[in-house]
């Protein structure tokens, strides 16, 4: 199976490595983009992550990047997280061939994009709150579109991130199971 993984604004870290090690374990193939050009960055905070991010790549062509990536690589499953779930959102309203299931982990900027219509499955998986919005209200703003399920998990956002102050081990395990869940669903 293709796997896409699209990173958080903090780019590629220890946990991405290790998502994609756990995915390739599986003989899945495994592509990743992070806003960086693949240079590992070691953020002190999220304010700094985040003022890179929209210095050196913004929300805008990280979705450019992305779309250009899904051109050449056919992905089966894309696993996105933050300003990279946003993005991913994004790209579900495209009738994307190959792409059988997208999961957007604490995708904060879909808020602005609520009126897309994905079509191809989408899993929404939000944390227990943000700091811009309420998440029960975008929930409730999304969760009866077809194709998107919605689901909140008891954590903050970046609960997947070692590099997040909102790291949980115990959330980065659920989020794996779910990941072999969906996998399994679908191949």
């Amino acid at each position: 199976m293709n796997i896409l993984i699209i990173c958080d604004i903090y780019g590629l870290n220890k946990s991405s490595e290790k998502l994609e090690k756990y995915l390739k374990d599986f003989s899945h193939n495994v592509y990743t983009i992070d806003a960086y050009k693949g240079i590992f960055k070691n953020f002190l905070c999220e304010k700094e992550a985040y003022s890179t991010f929209i210095k050196d790549c913004n929300h805008n062509k990280y979705y450019s990047i992305l779309e250009d990536k899904n051109k050449t690589f056919k992905a089966d499953l894309i696993l996105s997280f933050s300003a990279g779930a946003s993005a991913a959102w994004r790209l579900s309203e495209h009738n994307l061939k190959f792409c059988k299931k997208i999961i957007c982990f604490y995708p904060s900027q879909i808020r602005n994009y609520i009126d897309l219509n994905p079509q191809i499955p989408t899993l929404v998986v939000l944390p227990k709150k943000e700091l811009t919005f309420d998440v029960y209200v975008l929930k409730k703003e999304i969760e009866n579109k077809k194709n998107v399920d919605v689901v909140i998990y008891d954590y903050d956002h970046g609960f997947m991130n070692k590099s997040s102050a909102s790291f949980s081990k115990k959330a980065e395990n659920k989020s794996f199971e779910l990941i072999k869940s969906v996998i399994s669903g679908i191949s």
